[in-house]
């Protein structure tokens, strides 16, 4: 059985904004790599508490009045954290792979 019409389009629509948040993860991750060099060339630890604390804050503060803001501060939180295991990951790869 087909899904009504308006239902269709409604998640059509979803999957173009999908598409997006797909595209403008891809550019964080390459954005969070090139992190992980500074913090590599300046003796950086991976992890920055702080600055994560800052982002959720100021999250927050920007979606305090949307009515899923708890939902939105919890997707951050969970792109903070997979964000730091990608650089750990990556740190551990890139490591192994030059022989340090």
């Amino acid at each position: 059985m087909r899904p009504p019409a308006k239902l269709a389009d409604l998640r059509s629509r979803i999957d173009l904004v999908d598409r997006e948040l797909v595209k403008l993860l891809l550019q964080r991750f390459e954005l969070v790599g090139q992190i992980l060099e500074e913090k590599r060339n300046s003796h950086l630890p991976i992890r920055d508490a702080q600055r994560e604390k800052e982002i959720l804050e100021k999250l927050s503060r920007a979606v305090a009045s949307a009515p899923c803001m708890e939902e939105l501060v919890s997707i951050f939180q969970g792109i903070l954290k997979v964000s730091c295991e990608y650089m750990q990951k990556k740190d551990r790869v890139d490591k192994a792979g030059s022989g340090d």
